[in-house]
């Protein structure tokens, strides 16, 4: 009983809602490569798109493996709806199946599908927000800073209005300075055993003043690790400009990812609003011809 009891606590509040499940957006049938949509359910057009990539230990994690008990991560897409967005909770392959290419590759290939079918779900194709938790937080930011892998599958890499990184990983080779062990194994096995490789995955050193507006959210109670990533991130943000911004939540790992009422919620609702204005005063009305 008590189980249940959780599981009631944890699922999605679908109230106000449309919710669609193991949408494949690759052209396959691979339960890696689909997407999980949440939709706010009314008459309304051109929202902005919410694209939120989990993380996963470099190991395989499932958007909805730990859902029932935990409530990440539809809960998180439950939020972002809320917050007036067509929010998408994507799957992507992971080890010890893929690597960081083919992950990358099915994250853009995710957001590509979703600026395609875009009007359709009541979206805009030119705006489109992308939120990383962990791991997910480089994947965020390689896509978010550099427009040519969302290009090389089709997609619209301007359309990118904002970037937000949660208790994230920045630079898989500084990190192996603060583990060991299985970790250590996992880091290299997915970003490469030799250092240039790894390096060549670093997102911090992307951001520069004009990307996409971008926040920083660090868990404060978080390993020594990925505290140690926040602080070189947030360098970083620093010396981008006054268009970029991080802060230190009182969370654990987890807790940076946005659910309805926590801490990490209240903390992007002021950057969510404000991407969503600018996407309605920069990417123009709605284009389809049921909008004329």
């Amino acid at each position: 009983m008590a189980v249940l009891a959780c599981a009631a606590c944890a699922s999605p509040n679908l109230a106000g809602l449309q919710l669609r499940e193991d949408v494949a957006y690759a052209g396959t049938r691979h339960k890696k490569q689909q997407l999980d949509l949440y939709l706010p359910d009314d008459a309304a057009r051109f929202r902005p798109i919410a694209v939120f990539v989990h993380g996963g230990a470099w190991k395989e994690l499932d958007r909805r493996m730990v859902q029932w008990v935990t409530g990440y991560f539809g809960r998180t897409g439950e939020f972002l709806a809320r917050q007036g967005y067509v929010a998408a909770v994507v799957g992507y392959r992971q080890p010890p199946e893929a690597g960081m290419a083919e992950g990358l590759g099915d994250v853009a290939r995710a957001v590509a599908w979703l600026q395609a079918h875009a009007l359709e779900l009541g979206g805009n194709p030119r705006c489109v927000v992308l939120i990383g938790h962990s791991g997910g937080a480089l994947v965020a930011g390689l896509l978010g800073y550099d427009g040519a892998r969302l290009k090389a599958v089709g997609g619209d890499a301007t359309a990118v209005a904002g970037v937000a990184h949660l208790a994230g990983l920045y630079d898989p080779d500084a990190l192996l300075a603060h583990v060991t062990g299985s970790d250590r194994e996992k880091i290299e096995g997915f970003y490469g055993h030799d250092g240039d490789a790894r390096r060549a995955w670093a997102v911090d050193r992307l951001l520069l003043p004009e990307s996409p507006t971008t926040v920083v959210l660090g868990a404060g109670d978080d390993t020594p690790g990925l505290v140690e990533q926040h602080r070189r991130m947030a360098e970083r943000v620093a010396a981008a400009g006054p268009r970029h911004a991080a802060q230190v939540l009182d969370v654990g790992h987890m807790g940076a990812v946005p659910q309805p009422g926590n801490r990490a919620a209240e903390a992007m609702q002021g950057w969510l609003a404000a991407a969503r204005g600018r996407c309605a005063t920069d990417h123009g009305s709605d284009p389809s011809p049921t909008a004329r």
